[in-house]
């Protein structure tokens, strides 16, 4: 009975050991979340020339075309393990020319890490002196796209090329 007991004790200390093996190892790889879209761009990581984001009467004043920055961050809960979170940045600059047609400007950076600036200078030319410019950003991470700065409780930007 004693040797039975013991062969028992054996076999349920073996089916305990591959239980919890296949339970912490399961298939042995890490699996990441569905992709979750980029974080909504915050008007206080907003930037016009080293400026930080204003309208109306607080609007930036430049006297070149400015470099709008803007911080974007892509969320980490869905990366594979030793996965880069890279977003690009999509900015948009509108205003209304002498003839009352709306102008429409869209640039989109390069792939930066999420949580670094990203930057995109206003081409020389590309935005009329003396007119006031709006501008907004989102971030993009090659799969998904959260809303524009300017939605919900965002705000556009602001500035005047004083050229």
């Amino acid at each position: 009975m004693d040797a039975l007991k013991r062969s028992g004790g054996h076999r349920l200390l073996a089916v305990g050991c591959a239980v919890a093996a296949v339970m912490t190892t399961g298939t042995g790889v890490a699996q990441a979340a569905d992709n979750l879209p980029p974080k909504q761009p915050l008007v206080q990581d907003l930037e016009t020339g080293h400026k930080e984001c204003a309208t109306g009467d607080q609007r930036v004043y430049v006297s070149g075309p400015p470099v709008l920055s803007a911080v974007l961050h892509d969320p980490e809960e869905d990366n594979h393990p030793a996965e880069a979170n890279p977003v690009k940045g999509e900015f948009e600059a509108w205003w209304t020319d002498a003839d009352g047609v709306e102008q429409r400007l869209t640039r989109t950076t390069l792939e930066g890490p999420s949580g670094d600036p990203q930057r995109r200078h206003m081409p020389e030319g590309s935005v009329p002196p003396n007119t006031v410019i709006s501008w907004r950003v989102r971030a993009n991470d090659g799969e998904a796209t959260p809303p524009w700065s300017s939605e919900g409780d965002g705000s556009v930007c602001e500035f005047v090329y004083d050229g």
